[in-house]
This record gives C-alpha cells, sequence and structure tokens, in this order.
C-alpha cells in the first residue's frame, strides 16, 4: 500500500512539473515577444551568449522567420557577377565606368591608397608628404560620377594642410590647375583600357 501511495505521489508530482514546465515555456514565449529573445530579462544569458545571440538576431531578415533558409552561396554569387545574367538577376549594376575606374588605379598607384571603392567609384590616397617639406601634406580624392565614358564623368580635388606647431590646418587654396592636370592624366590612362575593349 505504502508503494502505491508513493507512486501515485510520485506520478501526481511528475505532472504538476510537466504542467508547470509548459506553462513556464508559453511564459517565456510571451516575454520574447515582448522583449525579443536576447533582451528577455528572464533569460539567463551570459555577457557572450547575449552578443551570439544579438549577432544571429541581426543576420536574420526583419520578420525573424528565415531560420530554414537555405545558405547563402557566395561561389553563385561571384559566377552571376562575372557573367553576362548580372543585371537580370535583380542585382545592382555598377555605376562606375570602368575605363575610369582603371585610369584612376593606375594614376594614383604611385601613392599608398585610403579608400578605394570601386562600387562607388571613389579614390583616397593617404596623406602625402614631400621629403623636403615636411610641415605640407596633401592628399587626393577622385570620385567617378558617370557610368559613361565621358570626360565629365570625374570629379578630382586637391587639399593641402599645413603643419603649425603640432597641429595640422587646411592651408584654404584652391588646386584647379592640379586638379585640371591631373583629370587629364587620367583620361589619358583610361583611354588604352577604352581602346583595348573596342579592339
Amino acid at each position: 500500500m505504502r508503494k502505491l501511495i508513493l507512486f501515485t505521489l510520485t506520478l501526481l508530482l511528475s505532472m504538476t512539473l510537466l504542467s508547470c514546465q509548459g506553462t513556464l515555456q508559453q511564459e517565456m514565449e510571451k516575454m520574447d515577444k515582448i522583449y525579443g529573445y536576447c533582451d528577455n530579462p528572464h533569460r539567463d544569458l551570459n555577457e557572450m551568449d547575449y552578443e551570439i545571440c544579438k549577432s544571429k538576431e541581426r543576420a536574420r531578415a526583419p520578420s525573424n522567420k528565415n531560420e530554414n533558409m537555405e545558405p547563402f552561396n557566395l561561389t553563385e554569387l561571384i559566377d552571376k557577377v562575372r557573367g553576362e545574367d548580372f543585371n537580370t538577376n535583380g542585382y545592382v549594376k555598377t555605376s562606375v565606368n570602368p575605363f575610369l575606374w582603371q585610369g584612376s588605379i593606375d594614376v594614383t598607384s604611385v601613392y599608398d591608397l585610403k579608400i578605394a571603392d570601386s562600387n562607388g567609384g571613389f579614390i583616397q590616397t593617404e596623406w602625402i608628404f614631400d621629403k623636403n617639406a615636411l610641415e605640407k601634406r596633401c592628399m587626393i580624392k577622385i570620385q567617378i560620377i558617370s557610368a559613361d565614358y565621358v570626360s565629365t564623368g570625374i570629379k578630382t580635388k586637391f587639399l593641402c594642410e599645413n603643419k603649425n606647431q603640432d597641429t595640422w590646418q587646411t592651408d584654404g587654396k584652391q588646386y584647379l590647375e592640379e586638379e585640371k592636370m591631373l583629370t587629364l592624366r587620367i583620361l589619358e590612362a583610361s583611354q588604352k583600357y577604352s581602346n583595348t575593349a573596342i579592339n
């Protein structure tokens, strides 16, 4: 008889715990909807688990419903970019003329580049120093603004600074002639790529 009572009590206790567990799970899901899974104060996430959780959350689509999505295939994307059907599959076509871009890269190849963004068509050099005048430094900025091969499809800018004690200050000068010469050099350099493409 005693075994039967113990068995009954164990069974009732197990059913109660299972019932509570289901209720707890439902409550957690409600709190997840209110706060978000990672920010739910009732979840005991340490700092590293929280960062991982937030990274996964940022990687999902806005609906957070893409847990079962097929993995992204980088090789297929590269093949589409290289192929002729690049612009027909919903990918963004670059707005930068490739001849002007390559000419700009050639002309600035003698300098260290800080930025070379082929998608946006923007090039910026690191600061350029003359070993005979270390109190002055300049930088070159180039922006390709056209997908067409035209002389007005490129903008160039010289920015120079002078050192005043320990502070660098802009010299406030305009370098229009230098900018024109740089633009001409880029157009000349890009012409060979244009000619190669035509032939």
